[in-house]
């Protein structure tokens, strides 16, 4: 691993600057790329319970889009008021309780769509996706 060099000024050397810059490039692009291949794969395990309605990826595209915001006000939250050693630390508690939920499948304790509220049934769909419960719906 390349550390970052700091020179006696107090300032970072370029090239230093420029891994770290690939760095969280890469990181930003691998958390991209996942988000947006879990949410089409999951979308599609839920879609024949209700009927297969434009609604279910409608529901899904704003559940998953307020995760990826909910992700940002987390990161916003851990760097701004956590010393840098403890924000890892949790970060790598929180990533470690998401690889435990791998793979996702559909909550099987949900039963079928009810016939009115179906909106909030899919989003507690989506929130409750576990591996712990993997009978199909």
């Amino acid at each position: 691993m390349t550390t970052l060099h700091i020179s006696q000024n107090g300032r970072a050397s370029e090239a230093g600057l420029a891994v770290l810059a690939g760095l969280f490039s890469a990181t930003l692009f691998l958390s991209a790329l996942l988000l947006f291949s879990i949410q089409p794969m999951f979308t599609k395990m839920v879609l024949p319970v209700p009927g297969g309605s434009p609604g279910v990826w409608s529901i899904a595209m704003v559940f998953f889009q307020a995760l990826l915001l909910a992700g940002y006000v987390y990161a916003h939250l851990l760097t701004r008021y956590l010393p840098l050693r403890m924000a890892a630390l949790m970060h790598l508690a929180l990533n470690g309780l998401a690889i435990a939920s791998l793979p996702v499948s559909a909550a099987a304790a949900q039963g079928g769509p009810p016939e009115q509220g179906q909106a909030l049934w899919l989003i507690s769909v989506f929130a409750l996706a576990t591996r712990l419960q993997t009978h199909k719906l």
